[in-house]
């Protein structure tokens, strides 16, 4: 079920139409969308249980196409969620900096973080204004 849940995610079209009434409930609220012709998109997200437990995070990139261009994951120690949240965005920027990824649409669940980075919000944790400054520094 989470294997048909994360294809549903990334491929709406396709699921959509052949699903069975088993695996209905699992997809109604699918609003992921591809990028732009010539553009990338990295979809990233952590995983955080507690201070005293490394968090994780992964990241997947797929282009106009619909192909998968890249996958990366990696763990670190992070005090909250939103602080994995955004050592997640960093590490996601960092990564595509290196590999010299143009045109490039980065997606990520925790809206203040987002926002934050847009300069929309300054509503977030003070653990996590250091990491996110650099992710706007990097973006520049």
């Amino acid at each position: 079920m989470s294997i048909i849940k994360h294809y549903a995610y990334c491929h709406p079209d396709t699921i959509l139409s052949n699903r069975s009434p088993n695996t209905s409930h699992l997809m109604r609220n699918i609003l992921w969308s591809f990028p732009p012709k010539d553009t990338y998109k990295i979809n990233c997200d952590a995983s955080w249980i507690s201070a005293q437990t490394n968090a994780s995070f992964g990241f997947i990139m797929q282009n106009f196409t619909r192909n998968l261009k890249a996958a990366g994951i990696g763990s670190f120690r992070a005090s909250s969620a939103e602080e994995a949240e955004a050592v997640t965005l960093l590490h996601t920027v960092q990564w595509a900096i290196t590999k010299k990824i143009g045109n490039l649409v980065i997606e990520g669940d925790i809206l203040a973080t987002i926002m934050y980075v847009q300069g929309k919000c300054n509503s977030i944790q003070w653990q996590c204004i250091a990491f996110i400054d650099e992710v706007k520094n990097l973006i520049n």
